[in-house]
């Protein structure tokens, strides 16, 4: 008697303090026999993650009993009763009866700037296009450490795809494995991020385009001179080959005034730096822009102290501001990086891959053996303002500026 009356205690106490384990949404649908205390929403949370997603089981179990009377029929989602067989659609199936789409992908950016704003809309117009839900983050300012907690946050809540431009690669390398460690599919854009575990990388070839910079210099400059750089990282892949790209593009004839310029990524002090350089270097004869920032800064810096056409400006990207320059004599020449397409194209692999697989999913987006994407760069100059702003036009990509 006491052991029965042991045995019952152990029961009871397993009872209350062993923790009931949600199941996780079925990969496919399956049956599910009704028991006292079940109720639809409640069933719809533990194999949905959905409360509000019980009239998709509703429906499921409906077209269900239309082929096989051994399935209920449900006409009030209130009134169900025990021993009723129901069927529980997968959580697929049940976001696309309930209007959301199936697959999350999300899309993380440095900080808050117009460059960012056109990669939003490549993400935004992707996610349209191929009925995904598609999130897009950007910091305020760049911000390592807001970059990781978002993402992290992304891997929790268990969306299909992430691409994230790291502020830095290294620090953002655990997090990306984590994401690969939970079967997300994580790329890079914009920053690449080659020693982590990512899957690749969509954006710029920025050695490449680094290599262009440094080359349109040397023709504004055929006899040489000193150049100085401004950018926002000494870190960020990014920045550090944009700046090789350029040295080897540049000649022998340029020099390099050291030490960088690193603003970190702050525009007032990418000002005040372009001004104290200019003070220091009186003959200075060339600038360059890394940032997007950077050659707005230079151009400003250059009105204030009135050198307009004193120093040559070869610079990276095309936003609105960066185009008055142009017009207005200061900037010489952008190199304007296709960001509308890093977004875009990040949204189109990650879906691709959630669909069809990883291997598959690169196999058809034609993602090379080195895994980088290259979206490619234009070289604008005021003779070619016209064709380039034709091309923005066709894209829907907003600009306020006209030739």
């Amino acid at each position: 008697m006491k052991k029965l009356f042991s045995l019952i205690m152990i029961v009871a106490l397993l009872a209350v303090f062993v923790p009931v384990v949600s199941a996780a949404p079925p990969a496919q649908g399956q049956e599910y026999i009704i028991a006292t205390g079940d109720w639809l929403s409640k069933l719809a949370e533990k194999y949905l993650g959905n409360v509000m997603a019980y009239p998709a089981i509703v429906d499921a179990t409906n077209k269900k009993h239309a082929e096989d009377s051994s399935f209920a029929e449900i006409t009030n989602p209130d009134l169900i009763e025990p021993g009723w067989k129901i069927w529980v659609p997968s959580a697929e199936e049940a976001a696309a009866f309930m209007g959301a789409p199936a697959i999350k992908v999300a899309v993380i950016g440095k900080s808050v700037h117009p460059y960012w704003a056109n990669v939003e809309k490549g993400v935004q117009d992707a996610g349209a296009a191929l009925g995904v839900q598609a999130d897009f983050f950007v910091p305020t300012a760049e911000d390592v450490a807001a970059q990781v907690s978002t993402m992290e946050g992304y891997i929790a809540q268990g969306y299909d795809g992430i691409a994230v431009a790291p502020s830095d690669p290294k620090a953002m390398e655990a997090t990306i494995k984590a994401g690969m460690d939970a079967g997300i599919p994580v790329i890079t854009l914009d920053t690449d991020a080659p020693e982590s575990v990512r899957l690749a990388y969509v954006g710029t070839s920025n050695k490449a385009a680094g290599v262009v910079a440094g080359q349109e210099m040397a023709a504004l400059l055929p006899d040489g001179g000193s150049v100085a750089f401004g950018t926002g990282s000494l870190t960020a892949l990014n920045s550090l080959e944009r700046m090789e790209g350029f040295r080897e593009g540049m000649g022998d004839k340029i020099t390099v005034i050291e030490p960088v310029n690193n603003d970190k990524e702050d525009s007032a002090t990418a000002l005040e730096l372009a001004n104290a350089t200019l003070v220091a270097n009186p003959d200075l004869a060339g600038a360059f822009g890394v940032y997007a920032y950077n050659g707005p800064a230079w151009a400003k810096a250059l009105k204030e102290q009135g050198k307009v056409g004193e120093v040559k400006i070869v610079c990276f990207d095309a936003t609105d501001e960066h185009i008055e320059f142009l017009k207005e004599g200061v900037i010489d020449v952008l190199v304007a990086q296709r960001e509308y397409f890093q977004g875009y194209k990040s949204v189109e692999l990650l879906t691709l891959m959630a669909q069809k697989g990883i291997e598959a999913g690169m196999a058809e987006y034609g993602v090379p053996d080195d895994k980088i994407v290259d979206t490619g760069v234009d070289v604008v100059t005021l003779d070619g303002l016209a064709d380039y702003d034709a091309n923005l036009t066709s894209l829907g990509i907003p600009h306020t500026w006209t030739p």
